[in-house]
């Protein structure tokens, strides 16, 4: 994982992009690249959403967020 911040975090939630991706109701792929590739979901509604379900600052995931 490109982000050690959000592997970490996935780590102490026992969790993988994957499960995250099925908890939320997003598709499991599009999770995966965007936590492993640091490519940045379009919708700011999805950024945030998965940002809060980790717990971290959006900017701490996506540092060039908009």
């Amino acid at each position: 994982m490109n982000n050690e911040n959000v592997g970490e975090r996935l780590k102490e939630l026992e969790t993988t992009p994957e499960r995250l991706a099925v908890r939320l109701g997003l598709a499991r792929g599009s999770m995966a690249a965007w936590l492993r590739y640091q490519q940045v979901p379009r919708s700011r509604q999805r950024r945030a959403l998965i940002a809060e379900a980790l717990g971290l600052p959006v900017k701490t995931i996506w540092p060039n967020a908009d």
